[in-house]
C-alpha cells in the first residue's frame, strides 16, 4: 500500500493527482497538502511518519518543524484525540469537479501510542542583564526589536552585533533590525558577527555583558549556548531578555494549532 501510494496508484483520483504534482513540480497548495495527509493517514491507513517523509522528500519549500507538527496534527496527536477527515464533496468543489474521489474514510482511527501529550516544561534558567554593566547588543532571528524594551535604555550600549543566519529571508530581517538598533544607539560600534572577533572588540570597548533575546529551544538556542562559553572566556556574561508576555503565555500553549484548519501550514 505504501509503495502504491508513493507511485500515485492508490486508486483515489485526487490523491494520485497530487502525488504526480508533488513529484513533477515539488509543490502543492497548502489545503491540498492537508487533504493529502488526511487521505494518507485515515483512508490508506498508512503511518503519518511515512507520509511526512514522502512529502518532505519532494516539497521545494519544506520546513522540518512545520511538516512534522502538521502531520501529527492531522493524525490527531496534537489536539488530544481530535481528528479531521477529507471531504469528497469539498474536494470536488475546490477543484471545480476536476477531481472526484470515492472511497474516502468516514471514520478516523487515531494511533493509540501517540495521544499522550506531555505537560509543558518550565522556562529554562537563564542569566538576566545587569544595568550596571555596559553591554553589546546581540540581535538574533528570535528577537528583532530589542531597542523597543524600556530597560535596554537604562544600560550603556557600546556595541551591536548580529548572529548570522543561513536563509536569505532571515538575513534581510536581521539587516533591517540592525539598522533600527544602530539608529537607536548611534554611539555604539557595529561589529557584525560576534563569532568574528566581536567579543574581543566588545570587551575592548568596555562591555561586561552581551544582551540578546531569549531563545527557548532550537538552532539559535544551541548557538547562544556555545557563544555564552566564548563570552565567558572573554570575561563577559551572556544575558538574555525574556519578554513578560512570553513568560505568561507559554505555559498555556498546549495545542498543536488553532481550531481552524486555515491555521495549519505544512
Amino acid at each position: 500500500m505504501h509503495d502504491a501510494a508513493c507511485e500515485g496508484l492508490s486508486g483515489i483520483d485526487c490523491f494520485d493527482a497530487w502525488v504526480v504534482e508533488l513529484r513533477d513540480i515539488g509543490y502543492l497548495h497548502n489545503w491540498a497538502r492537508m487533504q493529502f495527509a488526511l487521505i494518507w493517514t485515515f483512508t490508506l491507513g498508512l503511518p503519518w511518519e511515512l507520509g511526512a517523509a514522502f512529502m518532505f522528500s519532494h516539497l521545494v519549500d519544506v520546513n522540518p518543524a512545520s511538516i512534522t507538527l502538521s502531520w501529527r496534527w492531522v493524525a490527531g496527536l496534537h489536539t488530544k484525540g481530535k481528528a479531521h477527515l477529507a471531504d469528497a464533496d469539498r474536494i470536488r468543489a475546490m477543484t471545480n469537479g476536476r477531481l472526484s474521489p470515492e472511497g474516502i474514510a468516514r471514520k478516523a482511527v487515531i494511533p493509540a501510542d501517540g495521544i499522550i501529550v506531555p505537560p509543558p516544561p518550565p522556562v529554562r534558567d537563564f542569566t538576566r542583564s545587569d544595568k550596571a554593566q555596559a553591554a553589546m547588543v546581540l540581535i538574533t532571528i528570535e528577537d528583532l526589536s530589542l531597542e523597543t524594551l524600556p530597560e535596554m535604555h537604562e544600560i550603556a550600549i557600546k556595541a551591536i552585533a548580529v548572529l548570522t543566519a543561513e536563509h536569505e529571508r532571515d538575513r534581510m530581517a536581521l539587516n533591517d533590525a540592525l539598522r533600527w538598533a544602530a539608529n537607536t544607539w548611534p554611539q555604539a560600534a557595529v561589529l557584525g558577527s560576534p563569532e568574528e572577533d566581536g567579543f574581543r572588540t566588545a570587551k575592548a570597548l568596555g562591555c561586561g555583558q552581551v544582551i540578546t533575546g531569549f531563545s527557548p529551544i532550537g538552532p539559535t538556542a544551541r548557538r547562544l549556548d556555545m557563544l555564552g562559553q566564548t563570552a565567558a572566556g572573554r570575561g563577559m556574561l551572556l544575558a538574555e531578555h525574556l519578554r513578560s508576555w512570553d513568560q505568561k503565555a507559554w505555559p498555556f500553549c498546549a495545542k498543536g494549532s488553532m481550531p481552524s484548519n486555515s491555521a495549519l501550514h505544512f
